[in-house]
């Protein structure tokens, strides 16, 4: 009887153990992400659409191998590489050759986790053209949060500071939940950028075990709405990134009087009279970075917006 108790304890414990290390599982073969459309990409009518498309062996590593998508289009925008390792989930830099740690749940608070420490050239599946200076952010709190009736890992964070790529903004909370990551995005941003200039927001994620809903997204999942932004809905500023010029045009036949162009920090760079649909605006003489523009039109109505300065081609 006493052996046959020891059997039954060391079965259940064993399957115990199986079950949770199933569960701590990341990304299976159904997952799916809906985010609200990329900076770049803000004019389009597209959500962004992320796929896993199978297994793939890198190093001799095996990732999944994730098809980041519009998907208005459904053009693939980037094709990107996951490895899990026990409680850590590793991307693959194809222009390094390199795996780098992306998210670590052996992190504790107040830990700092490091992705790049230095200057590196995100994959694609960044949605960001130039190359960043780093990427790290701090684990402020860990909880766990319920979805589908299971509970999951939860990292609250905050930027390392306002110069390194991380997952939060300077002015929200921002988590990584086990299984579905970032709820910001995947792959991060900078965090003086606002979550209306970046990858929005995860709108959803599902998988075989779990449906989760972005509770601030009450439409469908790749839902667009015709209820535009005003700013986007009235002025258009392209190429957006760009390094030698921006053109300036209203849509929505509003004549624009008068622009100003500003830093992040509110000094003012250039101020002209306009009096037009359009215009084109020379900016190779500024830095690299992201700047305001204000535009006064004919009706006396103003608006900000914003584009960013990428760095010259060498």
């Amino acid at each position: 009887m006493k052996n046959k108790s020891i059997f039954l304890f060391t079965f259940f414990t064993f399957f115990y153990l199986l079950s949770a290390n199933c569960q701590s599982k990341w990304f299976d073969n159904e997952a799916v992400w809906y985010y609200s459309s990329p900076y770049a990409y803000i004019h389009s009518d597209a959500c962004t659409k992320v796929v896993l498309n199978g297994d793939t062996l890198i190093q001799g590593l095996t990732c999944k191998e994730l098809l980041i998508k519009d998907s208005g289009t459904n053009e693939v925008v980037s094709t990107e590489y996951l490895h899990f390792r026990n409680d850590s989930v590793l991307y693959y830099n194809y222009y390094e050759n390199a795996f780098h740690t992306l998210y670590d749940f052996t992190a504790k608070t107040g830990d700092t986790v490091t992705v790049h420490k230095n200057k590196f050239k995100p994959t694609d599946g960044f949605l960001w053209l130039d190359s960043i200076d780093n990427f790290q952010y701090i684990i402020s709190e860990i909880d766990s949060i319920q979805i589908s009736g299971t509970w999951l890992r939860r990292q609250k964070i905050k930027p390392y500071d306002y110069e390194s790529w991380g997952f939060s903004s300077s002015d929200t909370a921002e988590y990584i939940v086990e299984k579905i990551g970032n709820i910001g995005y995947l792959f991060g941003r900078f965090p003086i950028v606002t979550t209306m200039e970046t990858v929005g927001m995860l709108r959803c994620y599902s998988d075989y075990t779990i449906n989760f809903k972005n509770p601030n997204w009450d439409k469908e999942c790749d839902f667009v709405t015709s209820i535009e932004d005003p700013q986007i809905s009235t002025i258009r500023i392209y190429p957006n990134p760009s390094n030698k010029e921006i053109n300036i045009e209203s849509t929505n036949n509003k004549i624009i009087l008068s622009i100003e162009i500003m830093d992040v920090d509110g000094r003012s760079f250039k101020q002209m009279e306009v009096n037009d649909l359009k215009t084109k605006i020379t900016i190779s003489n500024l830095s690299s970075g992201i700047y305001f523009v204000r535009i006064v039109f004919s009706d006396k109505t103003s608006l900000t917006s914003k584009f960013i300065k990428s760095e010259l081609n060498k």
